[in-house]
């Protein structure tokens, strides 16, 4: 709000003549501040929601790269608000649909690994009866980074009757891939106890064919 009013010249004496050097130049200075702060809050934003996202039907993306980020946030028609780092965690975007009024939204009440998956629960906020809304159709959408993780994410709507999970295609793939990883590790653990159950049998032989003096 201070920095607000700074821009708006409210703090500078609106009326008053013009400004004096030293009046610019402490202006120029708390202004340059604002802007630093501002930056700073914009790279720490974890969450962007909206009420066009062109998409008629529920969808979920999550996104695992820069690139999917990039793909992601021009599907809505927008640039992506901040760079992605996949070490810090990954995108999950959830469509709501088409909607006939404004006033419907998206929140998340939670994000938890659950099974196999990392489950993002939603909960779809409407419009009361006698609100005040957009007449005009809309399409609401919420983007949320979480924590990064090697577990297929799924979303879970809290007001579905049936409660299932949605995964998109990409996290079925996640999930295929990490199925073959487990075999894989379970194949290699079988062949290591094989490997060393054999090793265990050489040498109980050596020392059976050792002389009683040698021992």
């Amino acid at each position: 709000d201070f920095c607000r009013g700074l821009l708006q010249n409210k703090r500078l004496g609106r009326g008053a003549g013009l400004p004096g050097p030293a009046t610019l130049f402490a202006a120029f200075l708390l202004l340059a501040g604002c802007a630093g702060v501002t930056a700073a809050n914009a790279q720490e934003e974890t969450e962007w929601r909206g009420s066009q996202s062109g998409k008629a039907a529920f969808s979920v993306v999550v996104a695992r790269t820069p690139f999917a980020w990039r793909a992601l946030w021009e599907g809505i028609g927008r640039p992506p608000p901040v760079e992605f780092d996949a070490s810090r965690g990954i995108a999950a975007a959830v469509f709501l649909g088409l909607r006939r009024t404004g006033g419907y939204g998206l929140t998340i009440e939670s994000v938890e690994r659950r099974g196999a998956f990392m489950v993002v629960r939603i909960v779809e906020v409407r419009p009361a009866p006698d609100a005040m809304v957009t007449q005009a159709l809309t399409s609401p959408y919420l983007i949320r980074m979480i924590p990064k993780t090697e577990f297929p994410v799924a979303v879970e709507r809290a007001d579905a009757a049936d409660g299932g999970l949605f995964v998109p295609d990409s996290e079925v793939r996640v999930l295929r891939d990490f199925i073959a990883l487990t075999e894989r590790e379970a194949r290699e653990a079988d062949t290591t106890n094989r490997l060393l159950e054999d090793r265990l049998q050489i040498l109980r032989g050596e020392l059976e064919r050792l002389r009683p003096e040698t021992l």
